[in-house]
């Protein structure tokens, strides 16, 4: 088994506009708007919107996908 590398440097991992657009089924465009808006909360990253995997999971549990 290999170990993931951020987990055992205590890096972050955040997600990318794609990865949450796959997760929630959305098109990328609409996961930025959702971004822009702070209907989900992200955080740019050099210029990148990026999300915390907690702030999605609290996002799908509330229903709002």
């Amino acid at each position: 088994m290999t170990a993931n590398p951020a987990a055992s440097t205590g890096v972050l991992q955040m997600l990318t506009v794609a990865q949450v657009a796959d997760t929630l089924q959305l098109h990328a465009n609409t996961v930025l708007m959702m971004l822009r808006s702070g209907e989900l909360p992200g955080r740019k990253v050099r210029g990148q919107w990026r999300v915390h995997p907690a702030n999605l999971d609290e996002y799908m549990r509330a229903g709002a996908a």
